[in-house]
């Protein structure tokens, strides 16, 4: 980088330049990557996840390709429901929630399958499932009882706020109930689900142009329909529907790498269980011998690979085996790579 800066968890680097630096295993989290531009980069194994776009923008571009759309016609084909999910209409609303909820009842049966306490397990530190579901239950409080309802106090002390909401100068402190019974959040959960249900029963077009306050303006001067309120419900259902089903196939295949090897089944699943260096490493999601649909029926093996580095000492060819984990990133819109060195270009095998 030409200016070199110590960036902190809230620092700032507009317009910086990386030029032939090494980024391996970087992580970008919560991130605005909006408009940033990649030339002669390699990206072999990234991945880019929990993505949101600008309204307006241009999109993203691997190689003058805009993506996006390609991206939502597979996700929509993983989770059949969810290209409704941003209609405005009550019907199609109502449509996607039962779609979701199917989905998410699926994803419980898995859980069930899989060994006790697996609800708990977190993958690569990301939410385990206990904890998105009692999210889940504060969106809802959020979105519905306190938007929409506009009840002066709507959390369930069960809740899991977002990251930011204590940053935000948010009351962590109703959020009392800090280690409930799983048994308890199902039930919580449920009761939530079937409110919102409720909701849609009753909606027609009338009602869902009616304004309601964001819940996130402290100055109440940003207004909302209902149809919006229950458009971004349904993106948290589904979005984290989405990570719930990559990390539990990932912690199916370490556990039967596990038993595999006699090993006891890890509190925190680390990468030394599966041979790979970072937990994540094996979650779903168009990976060679995937199942992308949230049946979980077949595993999802990732190999390391080699990159040859050319002649050594004595003529002897060097090569060297890199893994390449998951980026979690936050805003990306206007992105465009150019010189994208893909896995052929840049001499990669899959390691035996």
């Amino acid at each position: 980088m030409d200016d070199a800066r110590s960036l902190g968890p809230c620092g700032q680097l507009p317009q910086a330049h990386f030029t032939d630096a090494d980024l391996r295993r970087a992580r970008f989290t919560r991130c605005d990557l909006g408009e940033v531009r990649m030339s002669a980069v390699e990206l072999g194994g990234a991945r880019i996840d929990g993505t949101w776009f600008s309204a307006g923008s241009q999109g993203v571009f691997l190689n003058d390709v805009e993506v996006t759309g390609f991206v939502e016609q597979q996700l929509n084909r993983r989770l059949p429901g969810r290209e409704l999910r941003g209609s405005h209409h009550g019907a199609e609303l109502l449509q996607s929630w039962d779609a979701v909820s199917a989905h998410w009842a699926a994803a419980c049966r898995t859980l069930d399958e899989l060994p006790a306490g697996t609800q708990d397990l977190s993958v690569d530190g990301e939410w385990p499932f206990a904890q998105t579901l009692r999210h889940l239950v504060m969106a809802a409080d959020t979105w519905l009882r306190g938007c929409i309802f506009g009840e002066e106090h709507p959390y369930h002390p069960i809740g899991v706020p977002n990251h930011e909401y204590a940053l935000d100068g948010y009351d962590e402190s109703v959020f009392s109930e800090s280690n409930p019974d799983f048994s308890r959040v199902l039930q919580v959960r449920a009761e939530r689900q079937q409110q919102v249900r409720d909701f849609l029963l009753v909606q027609d077009a009338q009602s869902l142009q009616a304004a309601r306050r964001h819940p996130w303006d402290a100055e109440h001067s940003v207004m909302l329909s209902v149809g919006a309120v229950l458009r971004v419900l349904l993106d948290e259902e589904y979005e984290h529907l989405r990570y719930a089903v990559r990390d539990l196939k990932s912690l199916a295949v370490r556990g039967e790498g596990q038993r595999r090897q006699g090993q006891p089944a890890d509190e925190n699943p680390g990468p030394e269980q599966c041979g790979a260096p970072h937990a994540g490493d094996l979650a779903a999601g168009g990976m060679p011998g995937c199942d992308d649909r949230p049946e979980f029926t077949k595993p999802c093996p990732w190999r390391a690979v080699k990159k040859s580095r050319g002649k050594g000492p004595k003529n002897q060819s060097r090569a060297e085996t890199r893994w390449f984990p998951p980026l979690s990133v936050g805003r990306a819109s206007g992105i465009r790579t150019h010189g994208l060195l893909t896995p052929s270009q840049a001499r990669y095998q899959a390691a035996p």
